[in-house]
């Protein structure tokens, strides 16, 4: 019988999530973008060998904050688009895999940690590790994350475990020995954390994660989304009505510990 370990891959636009899955997978299985735009747009699954045999590794590409149009599809997309995942995944998950880029750490990096920790790690422990890019020039890039740690831990974010990558070759395969060794390190990082007993949740208790999560520190304030809406992100008539039920009985339970704070609008259609 097959195992599944589902490996959730997540970071704003340019933070290399899908040339690091190639790197994992040893080849191309997912599409690399050098644009603005990104070409992450929803959840993509790829199957991956990387525990051996009786195992299947299922890699999920998903759209962070971030993302999308003009290197920004909206928070509220990308809201959906984490519901739809969080119905592909059948409410199992192994790990989870920050995506980012050095050596900024952007708001909206911050911001996906953040939602993402609080969906899935908070209360539910499941392990949240870190991939970094963008450090080719450095002397010893596996030298950077002991040196820039105290940032990330002042920001509240603590990962189990980090790889710092070169997630291309570079032109005339100038980092090819850097992407060899770049691939045994994340190999190394998912077998080291990726859970063998998936933490499972039923998906309506994570949808009800999320919509807890956004109340509680969307700054912008956030409207209980219509059926259309909802079923624009893929999930069926009938999924998007019984979601929304769950967000208005959620909202209207919160109304007023969060409402003033965060000046949330209700939209009841």
């Amino acid at each position: 019988m097959t195992q599944s370990f589902n490996i959730v891959f997540f970071g704003e636009t340019g933070s290399g999530k899908s040339s690091i899955i190639n790197l994992i997978a040893g080849h191309e299985v997912t599409k690399v973008s050098g644009g603005a735009l990104g070409c992450t747009f929803s959840s993509s699954r790829y199957d991956v060998d990387l525990l051996g045999p009786g195992t299947t590794l299922r890699v999920w590409d998903t759209a962070g904050l971030g993302e999308g149009d003009n290197g920004t599809v909206s928070n509220r997309k990308a809201i959906y688009q984490l519901f739809k995942l969080l119905r592909d995944l059948e409410g199992s998950v192994n790990l989870l895999v920050c995506c980012m880029r050095a050596p900024r750490l952007s708001r909206t990096a911050k911001n996906n940690w953040r939602l993402f920790h609080d969906i899935f790690q908070t209360s539910n422990n499941v392990p949240m590790v870190m991939a970094i890019i963008g450090l080719e020039d450095e002397d010893d890039m596996t030298a950077w994350w002991p040196q820039n740690k105290g940032a990330f831990t002042n920001d509240n974010i603590i990962p189990s475990g980090v790889a710092a990558v070169v997630a291309k070759k570079g032109k005339d395969n100038q980092w090819a020995n850097e992407y060899a060794a770049s691939r045994d390190r994340m190999r190394a990082l998912i077998q080291a954390h990726a859970l063998t007993q998936a933490i499972v949740i039923p998906p309506l208790v994570w949808y009800r994660k999320i919509w807890k999560s956004i109340l509680s520190w969307f700054q912008s304030g956030f409207l209980v989304p219509t059926i259309e809406e909802l079923q624009s992100s893929g999930i069926t008539e009938s999924e998007a009505k019984e979601l929304r039920v769950i967000l208005i009985t959620t909202t209207s339970s919160d109304y007023y510990s969060y409402s003033t704070r965060n000046r949330i609008k209700y939209l009841y259609l």
